[in-house]
C-alpha cells in the first residue's frame, strides 16, 4: 500500500467524475456506500481504541451493510429456488413418479447448467465486486456482457446434454420409467438454460453494486405469476411434467427481462451499465479463466448433490428413496436460498472491500456474515424438524414419501446448519475471486469424502436415502471446517493487494476507506478497534446480505413452487419435475451462475477501484459469454430424456421430466441475462430492487403457475414455462432498473462495442467461476441421479427432492451472504483496503453459520410434517423424516461453504475453488455417498451422508484456504486484475 508519494498512480478517481455526495449516492448500493466502507476500515484500524470497541462498532457499520444486501438477495434466491420448488411440487402432485422424474431431472440433469451457469456467472461477482469497490465502474457492465456471453455459448452444450437427458439417465442406472419422465420435464427447461446465461451474470453485475431489492421485487413477482400459470399449466391444460418445467423456464427469463430493464433503466446503474459494447468481446480468455473455475467450484458442489440422487436411483426402493430425497434436498435447495442470499452479500462485502482497499472491513465482514447466516439456518432447522411429519405432502401425497421424508427431516436439519455457513464462506470466496481453491476444496470434501461415505452408508450399512444424505453431510461439513479455516488465516492485505492487480491503474488517491481506518489504527485496544469496525461491518453486510438474501431465497422459491405444482399433480409429476430440475436444469443454473460470477469478480474491485464504467461492460461481456453458452445447454434440454434415460433413470420419469425440462428452455437464456445484471448490481450493493422485483415476480409466478397447471391443465410443461417467463420478468425488470436508476448512471453507460473485447479472458475468468460452481451444483445432480439408482427410486427422488428443496431454499440465506461475502471482499480489494475485506469475511461468515445453525434446529423440530408441504405422500413423508438430520447438517454447512465461496468470487479464486469442488465432492462426496447408499444399503440417507462428507472437507479447506488469506496481496491482485482488463474504448449506444 505506502504512503501517497508525487510519483504513486492517482488511484481513486471514478473514470465519470461526479461531485460530492451526490456522486456517491448515485451509485450502487445507497447512500455513502464508499463512505461507510471507509468507515469500517478505519474502525477496524483505529489501534487507540479498545479492541472490544472497535469490534462492536465494526459490527453496527457491517451488520448495516449486510441487512441491505442479504434480505434482498436471500429474497431473490429463495424465491427463484421457490419457482422450481414450486415446479416440483406440481410434478410431485401428479403421481410419485412425477416426482421422482422432476427430482430427478432437477437435480439429476437441470442442477448440472444450474451450477455450471452460475458457477460461471460467479466471475462477475469477483471481477464486478471488486471493479466496484475499486470504483472501476464502467467495468461492471463490459463484465456483465463478456459473461453473458460465455454463459450463452456454453447454454448450447448445455441444451444438447438436456436433450439426450433420458440415454444418459439410463445409462447411469436410472429406471427407464423414471428417466423418460425425467427426460419430459427436463425437455421443458431447456430455454432456462440461456435463461440462466443471462441472469447470473446480471444478478451478480448488481449484487457487485449491492442492488438486490430490485432482483427481490422482480423474482417475487414473478413467482406469483410462476404459480399461477404452473396450476393453470400442470392441472388445468394437463400438460403434466413437461409444461411445469416449461412455465419454470418461462419464470426465469420473465426474471431476466426485467432485471436488464432495471439496469437499463434505473439511475443506480447509469455509471455502470454504459450500454452494450464491444469491449463485452474482448479479454473472453482471460474473464473464460475466472468462469471456469467459478463454474468448476459451484459445479463442484451442484453436482455433488445431483450424483448423490443419482445414487439414491440405485437403492432397493429407488423411487421411494428418490421421492423422499427430492423432498428434503429441495427444502434444503429452498431453505439453502438464505444462506445464498448471506452468500451474495458476503461476496458483495468481500469483493467490494477489497476492490476498495480494505483488508480489514473484508476480512470482518466475513465474520459477521457467517455469524448470521448461521443464526438463521439453526431457526429454520428447528422449524422443519417441528414438521418432519407433514412437509412431504406439499410435494406429493404418497403416505410412504411422507414417512420417508420424516426419517431424513434430522439429516435435513443438519444440512440447513451447514449451509448456514458454507454458502456464506463461498460467497467470500468469489468475493476474493478464490473460485478455483473452493473448486480444489469442493473435489476433496464432496467427491473424496461425501460421495462415498454415502455410498458406504447407503448401501453397504444398507441406511437407504439417510445413508446417503449422511454422506453428503460429511462431504459438507468438512468443506465448511476447511473454509472457515482459509477464510479465518486470510490474509486480507494481500488480498487487497490482489484485488488491485486485477484493476486498471486509477486516476486519483482516495482517502483511506473508514472501515480500514478502524482495523489499522494501531492507537486503539484490539477491542475496541474490533467493536467499531464489527459495527461498520455489519452495516455495509446487512445492507448487501439482506436484500441479497432475499432475491435468491424469492428466486428459488419461484422454482420450489413450480415443483410444488408439479407435486399436486401426482407422485410421477413430482419425481420428474425434480429429476428435470434438479437433475437437468440445475446443470445450466450452475454453468450460467458460475460464468456470471465473473461479473462478481471484476465488478466488485472494480468498483472499489472507482472504475465506475467498467462494471456495466463487465456485465455486458458476461452477457455475451452467457448467451452463447446457452445455445449447447438448450440442445441439452432438448435431448434430457435420452441423457436421464442413459443415465438409467425410469423411461416413465425420464420422460415425464424431459417434459418439464423442455419448457425450461427459454429459461437458460434468462439465466444468461440475469446472473450478469444481478452480479453487476451486487457489485455496486444493489440488492434491494433485485429483492423488490423478485418478491413482485414471485407473485405472478405463483398466480400463473396455478392457473397454467390447474385451471388449464397444461401439467408439468405448463409449469415449467411458467417458470421460464418468470425469470425473464426478473430479467427484464432488472435491466430497466439498470438503465433508468440514478445509481446506475456511472456504471451503465449503454451498451458497448467494449463488451466483445477481451471476451478470451473474461471467458476463462467466467470458465474458472462457472467450472467452481458447476462442481457444487452439479454434485446434487449427481445425487439425484444416484437416487434415482436405489431400489425405490421414485421415493428416493422424492424424499431427496423434499430435503433439497428445503435445503435449496435455506441455501439461499447463505447464497444471500454469499452474494455480501463477494462483494464485501470485491470491493475492499478494489479499493485497495486488505484489513476491510478480511475484517468482511470473518463478519459474514459468523452470521451465515449462526443463521444455518438456527436454521437447522427449525428443521429437525419440523421433520415429520415438511414433506406435506410438497406431496401427500406417505412413504415420502417417512423418508423425509429420517433424512432430515443429514438435512441439517447441510444447512449448517451451508451456513459456511457459499460464504466463504463469495469470498472466493470476490477475490477471483474461481479456479482454485473448482480443485477444491473436484477433490471434496467427487473424490469424496460422491463415492462415499455411493458406499453408503448401495453397499451399506442406507438408500437416499446413504448418497445424502456421503455428500454432507464431501460439504464438510470443502468448507474445512475453504476456511483454512480464508483464515491463511494475505489481504495485502489480495488487494494487489485485484488492482493487477483490473488493470489489464480495463477497457477504455466508447460504448456502441453512449448514455447521457
Amino acid at each position: 500500500m505506502g504512503s501517497a508519494g508525487s510519483d504513486e498512480p492517482k488511484l481513486y478517481s471514478p473514470l465519470l467524475p461526479a461531485s460530492g455526495a451526490a456522486a456517491t449516492a448515485s451509485v450502487g448500493g445507497g447512500e455513502g456506500h464508499e463512505e461507510v466502507s471507509g468507515q469500517l476500515e478505519s474502525i477496524l484500524s483505529d489501534e487507540s481504541v479498545p479492541w472490544a470497541r472497535r469490534m462492536a462498532a465494526a459490527s453496527v457499520v457491517e451488520m448495516r451493510l449486510l441487512l441491505r444486501l442479504a434480505a434482498p438477495a436471500v429474497l431473490v434466491y429463495m424465491i427463484n429456488y421457490l419457482m422450481s420448488m414450486s415446479t416440483q411440487i406440481f410434478s410431485g402432485h401428479l403421481g410419485t413418479l412425477e416426482l421422482a422424474a422432476a427430482s430427478l431431472g432437477n437435480t439429476g440433469i437441470q442442477v448440472f447448467a444450474y451450477g455450471l451457469m452460475l458457477g460461471m456467472g460467479s466471475a462477475v461477482e469477483t471481477l464486478c465486486g471488486q471493479a466496484y469497490g475499486a470504483h472501476k465502474y464502467d467495468m461492471l457492465g463490459i463484465y456483465l456482457q463478456r459473461s453473458t456471453i460465455l454463459l450463452m455459448a456454453t447454454g448450447v452444450p448445455l441444451a444438447v446434454l438436456y436433450a439426450f437427458s433420458r440415454p444418459i439417465l439410463v445409462l447411469l442406472g436410472e429406471s427407464p420409467a423414471i428417466a423418460s419422465a425425467a427426460a419430459v420435464f427436463v425437455y421443458g427447461l431447456i430455454p432456462q438454460i440461456f435463461a440462466y446465461a443471462a441472469n447470473f451474470p446480471i444478478q451478480k453485475f448488481m449484487q457487485a453494486q449491492s442492488i438486490m431489492a430490485p432482483s427481490a421485487y422482480i423474482s417475487a413477482a414473478t413467482l406469483a405469476v410462476h404459480l399461477v400459470a404452473s396450476y393453470l399449466v400442470v392441472y388445468k391444460l394437463g400438460l403434466g411434467l413437461l409444461g411445469a418445467s416449461l412455465m419454470l423456464s418461462l419464470s426465469w427469463w420473465v426474471i431476466v427481462v426485467a432485471q436488464f430493464v432495471y439496469i437499463v433503466t434505473s439511475t443506480r446503474c447509469r455509471l455502470t451499465w454504459q450500454g452494450f459494447s464491444w469491449q463485452a468481446f474482448s479479454g473472453l480468455p482471460q474473464f473464460f479463466k475466472l468462469s471456469l473455475a467459478s463454474a468448476v467450484m459451484l459445479c463442484l458442489e451442484t453436482w455433488y448433490f445431483q450424483i448423490l440422487v443419482l445414487i439414491a436411483g440405485l437403492l432397493k426402493d429407488p423411487e421411494l428413496a428418490l421421492a423422499s430425497l427430492s423432498v428434503c434436498m429441495t427444502i434444503s435447495g429452498w431453505v439453502f436460498m438464505i444462506s445464498v442470499g448471506f452468500n451474495a452479500a458476503a461476496s458483495v462485502r468481500v469483493s467490494n472491500e477489497l476492490g476498495a482497499g480494505n483488508p480489514k472491513s473484508a476480512a470482518f465482514s466475513v465474520v459477521v456474515v457467517t455469524v448470521l447466516s448461521f443464526i438463521l439456518s439453526v431457526l429454520i432447522s428447528v422449524v422443519i424438524l417441528f414438521f418432519r411429519d407433514y412437509i412431504s405432502y406439499i410435494f406429493t401425497e404418497g403416505e410412504e414419501v411422507s414417512q420417508a421424508v420424516s426419517k431424513l427431516t434430522p439429516l435435513l436439519a443438519l444440512t440447513l446448519i451447514l449451509n448456514g455457513i458454507q454458502p456464506v464462506l463461498s460467497g467470500v470466496a468469489v468475493g476474493c475471486g478464490w473460485q478455483a481453491f473452493v473448486a480444489y476444496v469442493n473435489v476433496g470434501c464432496y467427491y473424496i469424502v461425501g460421495i462415498p461415505l454415502g455410498c458406504l452408508l447407503g448401501f453397504y450399512f444398507d441406511l437407504g436415502a439417510a445413508g446417503i444424505w449422511s454422506g453428503m453431510i460429511g462431504g459438507t461439513l468438512m468443506q465448511t471446517l476447511i473454509l472457515v479455516w482459509v477464510t479465518f488465516r486470510t490474509n486480507w492485505n494481500k488480498e487487497v493487494e490482489e484485488s488491485q492487480k486485477r484493476l486498471h491503474k486509477w486516476d486519483a488517491k482516495a482517502p483511506l476507506a473508514q472501515l480500514e481506518r478502524i482495523l489499522g489504527d494501531e492507537s486503539c485496544t484490539p477491542a475496541r478497534r474490533m467493536a467499531r469496525a464489527a459495527r461498520a461491518e455489519l452495516r455495509l453486510l446487512v445492507a448487501l446480505a439482506a436484500p441479497a438474501v432475499a432475491v435468491y431465497m424469492i428466486n428459488y422459491a419461484m422454482s420450489l413452487s413450480t415443483r410444488i405444482f408439479c407435486g399436486q399433480l401426482g407422485t410421477l409429476e413430482l419425481a420428474a419435475a425434480s429429476l428435470g430440475n434438479v437433475g437437468i436444469q440445475v446443470f445450466a443454473y450452475g454453468l450460467m451462475l458460475g460464468m456470471g460470477s465473473a461479473v462478481e469478480t471484476l465488478c466488485g474491485q472494480a468498483f472499489g477501484a472507482h472504475k465506475y464504467d467498467m462494471l456495466g461492460v463487465y456485465m455486458q461481456r458476461s452477457f455475451v459469454l452467457l448467451t452463447a453458452a446457452g445455445v449447447p445447454l438448450a440442445a441439452m434440454y432438448v435431448f434430457s430424456k435420452h441423457i436421464l434415460l442413459l443415465l438409467g433413470e425410469p423411461e416413465n420419469i425420464a420422460g415425464a421430466a424431459w417434459v418439464f425440462v423442455v419448457g425450461l428452455i427459454p429459461q437458460i437464456f434468462a439465466y444468461a441475462a440475469n446472473f450478469p445484471i444481478q452480479k453487476f448490481l451486487q457489485s455496486q450493493s444493489i440488492v434491494a430492487p433485485s429483492a423488490y422485483i423478485s418478491a413482485a415476480t414471485l407473485v405472478v409466478h405463483l398466480v400463473l403457475s396455478y392457473l397454467a397447471v390447474y385451471k388449464l391443465n397444461m401439467g408439468l410443461l405448463g409449469a415449467s414455462l411458467i417458470l421460464s417467463l418468470s425469470w425473464w420478468v426478473i430479467v427484464a425488470a432488472q435491466f430497466v432498473y439498470i438503465v433508468t436508476s440514478a445509481r446506475c448512471r456511472r456504471t451503465w453507460t449503454g451498451f458497448s462495442t467494449q463488451a466483445f473485447s477481451g471476451l478470451p479472458e473474461f471467458f476463462r475468468l467466467s470458465a474458472a467461476s462457472a467450472v467452481m460452481l458447476c462442481l457444487e451444483t452439479w454434485y446434487t445432480q449427481i445425487t439425484v441421479l444416484i437416487a434415482g439408482l436405489l431400489k425405490d427410486p421414485e421415493i428416493a427422488l422424492d424424499s431427496l427432492a423434499v430435503c433439497m428443496s428445503i435445503s435449496g431454499w435455506v441455501f439461499m440465506v447463505s447464497v444471500g451472504f454469499n452474494a455480501a461475502a463477494s462483494v464485501r471482499v470485491s470491493n475492499e480489494l478494489g479499493a485497495g483496503h486488505p484489513k476491510a475485506a478480511s475484517f468482511s469475511v470473518k463478519v459474514v461468515t459468523s452470521l451465515s453459520l449462526i443463521v444455518a445453525s438456527l436454521v437447522a434446529v427449525v428443521v429437525m423440530c419440523l421433520r415429520d410434517y415438511i414433506s406435506y408441504v410438497f406431496t401427500r405422500g406417505e412413504d415420502v413423508a417417512r423418508a423425509v423424516s429420517t433424512m432430515t438430520p443429514l438435512l441439517a447438517v447441510t444447512i449448517v454447512l451451508n451456513g459456511v461453504q457459499p460464504v466463504l465461496s463469495g469470498v472466493a468470487v470476490g477475490c477471483g479464486w474461481q479456479a482454485f475453488v473448482a480443485y477444491v469442488n473436484v477433490a471434496c465432492y467427487y473424490g469424496v462426496g460422491i463415492p462415499l455417498g455411493c458406499v453408503l447408499g448401495f453397499h451399506f444399503d442406507l438408500g437416499a440417507t446413504g448418497i445424502w451422508g456421503g455428500m454432507i462428507g464431501g460439504l464438510i472437507v470443502q468448507t474445512l479447506i475453504l476456511t483454512f484456504v480464508t483464515l491463511r488469506t494475505d489481504w495485502n496481496k489480495e488487494v494487489e491482485k485485484a488492482r493487477l486484475r483490473l488493470n489489464k482488463w480495463e477497457d477504455k474504448k466508447k460504448p456502441l449506444l453512449p448514455v447521457h
